[in-house]
């Protein structure tokens, strides 16, 4: 009986001891685990913070050159325009009276893209440093938007044009 009752003792100790070796590696698993996320986590900000700023970066070359050949455009547009009035001035009252609505429908087409791009233009310059994907949204439906107007009126000059009589 001796004999069961010290090797139960035994027994006893070691699954004891077994556990609380187990214990020990678990609780280091847990810190070593704990340790790598907040790592991880660290890296995670890092690299997201990294990304923003590369995004604002992009962001503002590309409003630039789309703000830059814009402005272009509505120049050469306005030009386009001059050359129209020039040539209006040239005819008759009668012919000039007929052409005056076209260039005036024109004209006012130039003026509010010339004025949107400036209002688009105040408001992205102001929000640079805070811009974010959702900003980034509303400035490429803004310049598809503008393109397809500006694409109207070279279209609308290109066929007064080739309509009237204006340029014979």
């Amino acid at each position: 009986m001796k004999t069961n009752m010290l090797s139960s003792l035994v027994i006893v100790i070691m699954i004891g001891i077994i556990s609380i070796g187990c214990g020990s590696t678990s609780t280091e698993k847990s810190k070593l685990t704990k340790e790598n996320t907040e790592d991880a986590n660290a890296n995670l900000n890092q690299v997201k913070k990294e990304s923003q700023e590369e995004f604002k970066v992009k962001a503002k070359v590309d409003w630039k050159t789309f703000n830059k050949a814009s402005q272009k455009a509505i120049k050469k547009q306005e030009i386009q325009i001059e050359k129209i009035k020039l040539k209006i001035s040239k005819v008759n009252k009668e012919e000039a009276q007929k052409f005056s609505s076209a260039l005036d429908t024109l004209e006012q087409k130039k003026n509010s893209l010339k004025q949107r791009l400036a209002q688009i233009n105040k408001k992205i310059k102001t929000n640079m440093k805070h811009i974010n994907e959702s900003d980034e949204v509303i400035k490429r439906a803004f310049e598809k938007s503008f393109v397809n107007d500006m694409n109207e009126l070279i279209i609308g000059i290109r066929d007064f044009w080739k309509t009237n009589s204006i340029n014979k």
